[in-house]
């Protein structure tokens, strides 16, 4: 690119002289600059034109990066957003895994569902065996009990309720014990289990042999001892 020394005109290499004063031009390239981003002045044009025609294209590269930079920003908030959006999905999700009445339960309690199996299987057996001593050792001794005394339901201590066992043993020749689909509750140490039991027994009386058939809704109420012990601490019973 060259200029007018005179008129301060501008105009592009192929020009020697000045076209309006014959003056010779003066070489004012830009270094590194391509033929394409220098502007063409026609020859007459004053320094004004000229500089008009520098301004706008000037601005047309600013224009260009502005949009750019716009544009960048755009697809930036859009990506954010985006990954804002799945992370709150995911999250969500695992909260209500983590909400379901199961896994809230699990995730609180020292007992499992196959402790309590196999705790109930073996206080189960003891009962049907009428062994006293097997039987009194899944009772804690805070334990309270309700229970049915000659027709009426009332409620025993763990002495109580022992007594009263050890007299319906002595008396039964034969026990049969059975436990139905069981509903377990699990709160951290604590557990509650309700099931259907079904009690049969033969017993001696004055009149002879009898056979007792109950069905009953029993609800055991279990408790993590500090021994890592698993403990009845109370125990329901309603026909």
């Amino acid at each position: 690119m060259k200029q007018c020394p005179i008129c301060l005109g501008v105009f592009s290499d192929q020009y020697e002289y000045c076209q309006r004063d014959g003056a010779t031009l003066l070489d004012v390239s830009v270094p590194k600059a391509t033929d394409a981003d220098i502007p063409t002045v026609s020859p007459g044009l004053g320094r004004s034109d000229a500089e008009t025609i520098i301004t706008e294209s000037a601005g047309d590269h600013i224009n260009q990066r502005n949009t750019a930079a716009i544009l960048l920003s755009i697809v930036t908030v859009v990506v954010l957003l985006t990954g804002l959006v799945l992370w709150l999905f995911h999250r969500q999700q695992a909260e209500s895994a983590n909400d379901s009445p199961l896994a809230s339960q699990h995730a609180r309690s020292t007992i499992s569902e196959k402790e309590i199996d196999e705790k109930l299987e073996e206080w189960r057996q003891a009962w049907e065996r009428r062994d006293l001593s097997a039987y009194s050792k899944y009772y804690d001794d805070r334990f309270i009990g309700r229970n049915s005394v000659q027709g009426t339901y009332r409620l025993m201590n763990r002495a109580e309720w022992l007594a009263d066992k050890a007299q319906k043993f002595s008396l039964a020749r034969l026990i049969s014990l059975r436990l139905g689909s069981k509903t377990i509750t699990f709160d951290g140490n604590d557990a509650v289990v309700s099931f259907t039991q079904t009690y049969q027994s033969e017993i001696s009386t004055d009149a002879g042999p009898k056979t007792v058939n109950l069905v009953s809704h029993k609800t055991l109420y279990l408790r993590r001892q500090s021994d890592g012990g698993l403990l009845i601490v109370k125990e329901d019973s309603n026909p």
